[in-house]
């Protein structure tokens, strides 16, 4: 069907178009924190949290961009050569096997982890527990729940394409 196809390529264009915003914005409040630090000698603990939260939300686009797109992420321990050529791709049914048994129990069982959490602190609006910090820990929170929900929506789709595509 093209329109599982069309959803996710609309929605790989938003989280392009969303991280790209995260990260220009997680840019001039690095700035300004250097600055404020180097300049004034003072230390914004908002900005920090903000950095930090920045951080994890582009973390988690990342990840989900990198599903949508069916890249890889690769993590060289050591010093691995540059040049290696790319290893063959797995056989679909491999891949579909993988997704069944270790890609959909992994974001269920975060999904049901992260749920308690963002429920009780978006109810009472969970902030930071400095008082200078910022009071939107509970957007945090929340964002990983629906990572986690978007994560088995898509392990899903790339379960059903092959099916759609011979429509």
């Amino acid at each position: 069907m093209l329109a599982l196809a069309r959803t996710r390529a609309i929605f790989a264009r938003l989280l392009v178009q969303g991280a790209g915003a995260l990260l220009v914005f997680l840019l001039a409040m690095q700035i300004g924190q250097i600055i404020a630090r180097t300049l004034f000698s003072v230390s914004l603990i908002a900005l920090e949290e903000g950095i930090v939260f920045l951080h994890g939300l582009t973390l988690l686009a990342g990840c989900l961009y990198a599903l949508v797109r069916n890249r890889h992420v690769r993590l060289d321990l050591g010093t691995a050569p540059p040049a290696l050529p790319a290893p063959p791709a797995p056989p679909a049914r491999a891949e579909r096997a993988m997704t069944l048994l270790l890609g959909l129990p992994a974001a269920g069982l975060l999904l049901w982890a992260s749920l308690p959490a963002a429920r009780f602190a978006i109810l009472t609006l969970e902030g930071s527990a400095d008082p200078a910090g910022l009071p939107l820990v509970f957007v945090l929170k929340g964002a990983i729940a629906l990572f986690a929900l978007l994560l088995l929506l898509l392990l899903a789709s790339s379960l059903l394409a092959p099916f759609t595509e011979q429509e």
